[in-house]
């Protein structure tokens, strides 16, 4: 929640007007009319009480504060510059041509009216520091923040252009102040005539003098006069200039001017102290934290290693049993082929020798070991042709005599007998 307090001064009187935003809504609470003495020093003191009393019934967090168009002097003025920050610097020596004291004693400010590409024409409003300063002290002295300075005409007029749209009229827009008639033409929004007309002038000439470059007719707002409305069949738009005032320091405006000394702005919070403290604590923390994050880290992933390490083994310690019970299957298997290879071995080799030995061959002595192993002996009819045969079959190898044939064609012989 945010309450702000529009002040509008005048001549002879003072409007305050009371605002509050909550959640993003601006609504108004409260509106009070002021009669400010002539006396200069009846008016200062007038407006501290004035100020401090605002300040002890409402606590608002700042005042915006709007004076009379009659306080300021304004120019048009065309310049060769774009940036707004070269215009800015320009007009500090550009003014210097209009106004009639240094520009140290002004505080100005301006708006864009209209750019092309290499030129910029601007609307400049200037006010003395002095003037600024009577307005200003009042409030600083009854401990209030001062958000904004405005000129209530052109605030004025920026109501009047936000609410009527007004973007294509060519039209007079009119201010009525205690004193003066507060004139702004308009084409097309843009603000191309500014004039100050007392109230002892006769405003109905003026008016009719320009509205041949104005005729979309004349708006009217502020302490109108009825006999003038219906002279000049005058439109009148009525709004409250201290509300108005208040909402500019919410409200974007089609034309801000803002012409708060620097001195009274309020400062923005410097937030490098901080953050470099933060950033120093910050780094003393983490140097501390190092070792034991470092320790955690480790340990985490020595936790995580040792995981795997044992989800390993015991993934692998079931291939290993596995292992085992297929080399134990393994063995039996070639025990039991072993066992079936070596049973009735003998009986096996003398069937194979009934088959290939020639018919005129006896066997007289028949030995068999346990790697298949023969050595046999007997007669024949002619042993060296027995070598052969055994030699020309698929179950016996390395066949060789081991004793010299005899006229009786006795042999001996060893070979070796391969299972099919």
């Amino acid at each position: 929640m945010q309450r702000v307090i529009g002040v509008s001064f005048d001549s002879r009187s003072m409007q305050a007007s009371l605002i509050e935003r909550r959640l993003g809504a601006v609504r108004h609470l409260k509106s009070e009319d002021y009669q400010i003495p002539d006396i200069p020093e009846k008016r200062q003191e007038f407006l501290s009480e004035t100020f401090t009393k605002l300040k002890k019934d409402y606590s608002p967090d700042g005042v915006v504060i709007g004076i009379t168009f009659d306080h300021f002097s304004h120019h048009i003025v065309e310049l060769p510059l774009t940036k707004k920050g070269e215009i800015k610097n320009a007009l500090s020596y550009e003014l210097e041509k209009y106004l009639p004291l240094p520009v140290d004693e002004y505080m100005f400010d301006f708006t864009i009216l209209s750019k092309a590409s290499d030129r910029t024409k601007v609307l400049v409003l200037s006010i003395k520091k002095d003037t600024l300063k009577s307005f200003i002290d009042p409030v600083n002295s009854a401990g209030l923040d001062i958000l904004s300075v405005r000129c209530s005409a052109i605030e004025a007029c920026n109501n009047f252009l936000t609410e009527n749209k007004a973007k294509t009229l060519r039209c007079l827009f009119i201010h009525v102040s205690d004193s003066f008639y507060e004139i702004v033409g308009l084409k097309d929004a843009v603000p191309v005539l500014l004039r100050n007309i007392r109230k002892d002038k006769d405003i109905i000439l003026e008016i009719e003098g320009l509205l041949t470059s104005f005729p979309d007719g004349v708006f009217m707002s502020g302490k109108t006069e009825s006999s003038v409305i219906e002279k000049m069949n005058i439109k009148l738009f009525p709004m409250s200039l201290a509300n108005t005032i208040a909402m500019s320091a919410f409200k974007s405006k089609p034309f801000s001017f803002h012409f708060l000394p620097i001195e009274f702005s309020r400062k923005k919070p410097d937030y490098y102290p901080y953050l470099l403290g933060g950033a120093a604590a910050a780094t003393v923390v983490l140097f501390l934290l190092t070792s034991p994050l470092a320790y955690y880290k480790e340990q985490r992933v020595l936790r995580h290693i040792e995981e795997k390490i044992n989800s390993i083994k015991k993934h692998g310690a079931g291939l290993l049993e596995l292992k085992k019970k297929l080399e134990s299957i393994q063995m039996d298997r070639k025990f039991l082929f072993d066992f079936k290879n070596k049973r009735n071995l003998p009986l096996r080799i003398m069937k194979e020798l009934s088959i290939v030995l020639p018919k005129n061959t006896w066997i007289t002595n028949l030995s068999v070991d346990d790697r298949g192993r023969v050595e046999i002996e007997g007669y024949t009819k002619k042993a060296s042709e027995l070598v052969l045969v055994l030699e020309n079959t698929k179950s016996f190898k390395n066949v060789y005599l081991t004793e010299p044939i005899t006229t009786e064609e006795k042999f001996s012989l060893k070979m070796e007998f391969e299972e099919l």
